[in-house]
Order: structure tokens, then C-alpha cells, then sequence
């Protein structure tokens, strides 16, 4: 107990990149044990409660789920994931593409740990998404409509497709030129409030302080909401600006939101992004697809119709515009975006 203690001690004061690894002796969940021989952090809520304080968290890993057995044979095995790697907020900002990897070794009964901080393997384009803060600056809506107004030939579908490529290409230009880095322009507001407010006190400079005072302010909240979005959390909706909370859980989902490796049948594990690709669509090809199809007509036979011809018609009618609003207005409006980046608020 006298360790945590410690490492309680330095994560109150830790305000740079840290990590601890290696063997901590305590699983933090029952499923990191194969029996209940080993005590979990539930078991010891102190540990778990330094833990939260000194804002660490558990890195996962790539490899076997146990890296320590006691040698012995049949029910007296024991297995457990004793070894782990824990960081900060600090950590994740800077490092989160960090990955643990589990070495399997024959002869011990520690499995080797190798914290990799800065993997070779590419995660590839980050996928297109709208933001909430883009629609507080006045000038978005006219990027938005002349790149809409761009003339396309087709069908309806082929349009709608072709114009919003073009939109969310002149946004991404837009957002580079124009919007631009949020966390930036926070600092930069905050550098020059810092340096007004040492200079010598005049009218001329009071006015300049109020000024860079409101756009600090404004910039702070599209900073707010940005981090909000990344971070999918509405738990706080008002009172105190909650931007690092937002930005820390941000992170964290980052570290987590990503496939690292997969382990085939055989045992091995992929973990270059070209196998992983490959490996998920023949799986998801598999199981979605057959070349002999069953179909068991006395089950149907059994089931009751329940559609009129009414409701078939109606089901079979084509969609209206009316029925397309009325969908979109009863839709939460800064939820997770389809799959063109745009969720429901940028129609609404």
C-alpha cells in the first residue's frame, strides 16, 4: 500500500508526460483474472481512488490478456494480468498513439511489457467532420451555399451526393484559411490580453483589453464546444467552462478509438494496417454473404400476416420531402454524423 501511496504523491504534483509500468501486483477488473484468488481494485477502493486522483489510465495492450501465471498445472493454474502501463492526461495528449505490447516468453512467470510511444503503423485519413463551432462564424453559411450552388447534372441522388463533395471540400478549405487552429487562437488571445494588461493604464488601452477580452471569451467557447463534440460527453451543459474536462476526455477517446491488431485463428496477431483491412472485409464479406442461401417457407407460413394492402401501399409509396423535415427536426441535432461527416444540426 505504501507504493500507492507514493504514486498518489507524485500524481498530485505531476504536471508533464507520465507513465507508470511494470508489475503492479492488482488486477482493476475480474475478467483480468482466471480465478478470484487475486484481489481487483474493487476490492481495494483506496488504490482505485489514487488512481482517479492522479488521473491515470490504463493504456490496454496488444497480446496475450495474462502476463502472470504461478507455474502450476490443472484447477490450481492461476492466470492474471498483473503487469500493466498507467498515464496521465499529460501522457495521452502527447503520446496517444502509445501502444502496450505483451511479449509471450517461455520459462517465467512475468511476461515481458513493452510500452511502444510512437508506432511506425499509419492510421490513414482522418475521416471528414462537420462541427458544431463552424456554424457560430457568419461567414460559413455563404461558403456553404456557393459551393451548394455549384451547377450538377443528374438525378436527384447523384446532385445531392456531388453538391455536398463540394461543400465539405471548400469547408475544408475554409477551416485552413479562414477558421483556423482553436486552441491557437486561445492562446494568442490569452498572450496578448497578458501583455495589454502589463502595459501602462490608458483609454486607448482599455479599450484594446475589452476587445481582446470579448474575442478571448468567444474563442473559449467554440473551444468548449469543440472538445464537447470530440468528447461525446453531456454531462455538464452549463455553469463553469468545463474545456479541459472535454479536452482530457477527448483524448482518451482517441487512445482507444482505433483497431491496433486482430488475432487470427491460428494465434498470430496482424497488426499492419493493409492485413487489418484485408482481414476485416473478408470477415464482415463472410458472415454478411452465402453462396446457399436457406430459406425455411414453413416457418413464414407460420407467421400471421399483419400489413393491409393500405399499409403495404403506404410502406411501398415513395418517400416525401415533408416526410425527409419531419425526420431530420425529430433528430437530436449534434449527434455522431452519417457517413458523409455532415450530422443532422448542418441540415437542420
Amino acid at each position: 500500500m505504501e507504493q500507492w501511496k507514493y504514486i498518489g504523491e507524485i500524481g498530485s504534483i505531476a504536471s508533464l508526460p507520465w507513465v507508470i509500468i511494470g508489475d503492479l501486483n492488482i488486477t482493476m477488473h475480474a475478467h483480468e483474472r482466471s480465478t478470484f484468488s487475486t484481489p481487483t481494485t474493487v476490492e481495494y477502493p483506496e488504490i482505485q481512488s489514487i488512481i482517479d486522483h492522479a488521473d491515470l489510465s490504463d493504456l490496454g495492450y496488444i497480446g496475450n490478456k495474462f502476463t502472470w501465471n504461478n507455474r502450476q498445472s490443472g484447477n490450481d493454474c492461476i492466470y492474471a494480468r498483473l503487469d500493466r502501463a498507467l498515464g496521465n492526461d499529460h501522457w495521452l495528449t502527447h503520446y496517444g498513439s502509445s501502444v502496450v505490447h505483451h511479449i509471450d516468453t517461455i520459462g517465467s512467470d512475468h511476461i515481458p511489457i513493452i510500452l511502444e510511444t510512437n508506432p511506425m503503423s499509419s492510421q490513414g485519413s482522418k475521416p471528414y467532420r462537420y462541427f458544431k463551432c463552424w456554424s457560430s462564424d457568419p461567414s460559413v453559411r455563404e461558403v456553404i451555399n456557393n459551393a451548394y450552388s455549384t451547377d450538377v447534372r443528374g438525378s436527384s441522388p447523384f446532385r445531392l451526393t456531388n453538391k455536398l463533395r463540394f461543400v465539405k471540400h471548400d469547408l475544408k478549405l475554409w477551416n485552413i484559411q479562414h477558421f483556423g487552429n482553436i486552441d491557437h487562437k486561445v492562446s494568442t488571445f490569452n498572450n496578448q490580453l497578458n501583455d495589454l494588461t502589463n502595459l501602462p493604464h490608458s483609454s486607448e488601452n482599455m479599450k484594446l483589453i475589452k476587445q481582446v477580452e470579448f474575442d478571448l471569451e468567444h474563442w473559449q467557447k467554440v473551444q468548449e464546444d469543440f472538445y464537447a463534440k470530440k468528447s461525446r460527453q453531456e454531462y455538464f451543459k452549463s455553469f463553469d467552462r468545463n474545456t479541459g474536462f472535454y479536452h482530457n476526455y477527448a483524448n482518451r477517446r482517441k487512445h482507444f478509438n482505433h483497431i491496433s491488431a486482430l488475432k487470427l485463428y491460428n494465434g498470430q496477431w496482424v497488426n499492419d494496417r493493409v492485413n487489418l483491412e484485408t482481414l476485416l472485409v473478408n470477415h464482415f464479406s463472410s458472415i454478411g454473404t452465402t453462396s446457399n442461401p436457406y430459406r425455411n417457407t414453413e416457418i413464414l407460413n407460420c407467421i400471421d400476416p399483419c400489413i393491409s394492402d393500405i399499409d403495404n401501399f403506404s410502406l411501398l409509396r415513395p418517400v416525401t420531402k415533408q416526410e425527409i423535415i419531419d425526420t431530420i427536426n425529430q433528430m437530436t441535432p449534434w449527434t455522431a454524423p452519417g457517413p458523409d461527416g455532415f450530422p443532422p444540426g448542418f441540415y437542420k
